[in-house]
């Protein structure tokens, strides 16, 4: 007789043996979904499931085994500085060990671990809707549930064999003088600028805090994050964990010294071949200047000169930021695929899979 079980274990405390287990079935998936080309190395994976988002993100791994076997994973994250009650569920089940209730048990055990900890009212989980393989469950939430997605993230991807450093500093340069007296400043995230460049840890983490407010969150109900000192030397201590560094370029106005808007990106230096693009925002004021694609030229001729190996810069954006996506599609940036996200009450999604509702969640 089958018999499956699932064991939880908190980020940073999951067994070496789960988090391989959970990496190769990711690997897996991406297949599935059409997103291996060029594929993610098995280690980054893996590290990404070890550390986690960081501070003050609560998350936990799950495995699910049957006869002992790897078949399927889940992980479950949730912000209690922010969003208390909003969980965020990933679920995976291998293809050959579908249908059978493995799943739902998956979600099942991820919402009752968190409801011993604290109450649960929304459930938030996305679908990769561009892929065939996922199609049939973005019907069923949609069209059987009656589930609107709360938000439509497009996931975008440069080819950097379209661009060279001598072409993006041109670019630069003619864009310059419309986004006014603003010095840029490149520094690792590790490493900050001194105060002979300008650079103010604080102005930056305001900066930061404000574009966060200004990032569409369409039809989801979410607070936006907020950081400090602490919360990003904690995201970037994580990242060097894993073998990834952070680049980070900022725009600091000539006359009063505030930084008007940045952007981020993230590689690992031994496998830079995908380059994540992180955050790019400007504050409300100096919108309008041209500055959002001043500092992705900035930091694309960085990349193109130092960085060799680099082949994609991939990029997420809420379907609805016109202006960004805008900006990414002047540069070459193609759409990848879409990814839909939806929230749901824990009682009604525990009701449609007919699963007990945990404590008082429900």
């Amino acid at each position: 007789m089958d018999q499956t079980t699932f064991e939880v274990f908190p980020v940073g405390a999951t067994p070496d043996d789960v988090l391989d287990a959970m990496a190769w079935l990711t690997l897996d998936l991406d297949h599935e979904l059409g997103a291996d080309d060029p594929p993610r190395a098995h280690a980054d994976v893996r590290s990404y499931y070890a550390l986690g988002w960081g501070r003050p993100w609560q998350q936990v791994n799950l495995v699910a085994r049957r006869d002992g076997q790897p078949v399927g994973f889940g992980s479950a994250s949730v912000d209690p500085a922010h969003n208390p009650g909003n969980l965020w569920i990933h679920a995976y089940v291998a293809p050959p060990h579908r249908r059978v209730g493995i799943g739902r048990a998956i979600v099942a055990r991820l919402l009752q671990h968190r409801a011993a900890d604290a109450p649960v009212t929304s459930v938030g989980f996305c679908l990769r809707a561009s892929a065939p393989a996922a199609r049939p469950l973005v019907e069923r939430v949609e069209r059987d549930w009656g589930v609107a997605a709360g938000i439509v993230e497009r996931k975008s991807r440069l080819d950097l064999a379209a661009w060279s450093a001598e072409r993006a500093a041109s670019e630069l340069a003619e864009r310059r003088p419309q986004a006014g007296d603003v010095r840029l400043v490149f520094f690792a995230m590790d490493d900050h600028p001194g105060p002979e460049t300008g650079f103010d840890l604080a102005g930056y983490l305001d900066a930061i805090n404000e574009i966060e407010t200004l990032m569409p969150m369409e039809g989801l109900e979410q607070e936006p994050e907020r950081f400090d000192a602490e919360r990003l030397a904690d995201q970037v201590r994580r990242q060097r964990q894993r073998g990834r560094v952070l680049w980070s370029v900022v725009a600091i106005d000539g006359a009063s010294g505030d930084c008007l808007g940045y952007s981020t990106i993230n590689f690992r230096p031994d496998d830079p071949v995908l380059v994540s693009q992180w955050g790019t925002g400007v504050v409300r004021r100096a919108q309008g200047r041209g500055l959002g694609k001043l500092l992705k030229l900035a930091m694309l001729e960085k990349l193109l000169r130092e960085v060799p190996g680099a082949r994609y810069v991939e990029t997420s954006n809420a379907g609805s930021n016109a202006a960004m996506i805008g900006i990414n599609t002047d540069l070459g940036f193609r759409e990848h695929f879409i990814e839909r996200c939806y929230q749901m009450p824990v009682g009604a999604l525990c009701g449609r899979l007919g699963i007990e509702a945990p404590g008082d969640g429900g």
